[in-house]
């Protein structure tokens, strides 16, 4: 694996980390929007 390819799935996998705990709020509080 490449470098550069290691440091983009790491960027994704952070992203997903970010947008599921974003979905986990907004579902905890659906009146928050």
């Amino acid at each position: 694996m490449h470098p550069g390819r290691i440091m983009a799935v790491e960027q994704s996998t952070h992203f997903i980390r970010l947008v599921s705990r974003l979905n986990t709020r907004a579902w905890s509080n659906p009146g928050n929007r």
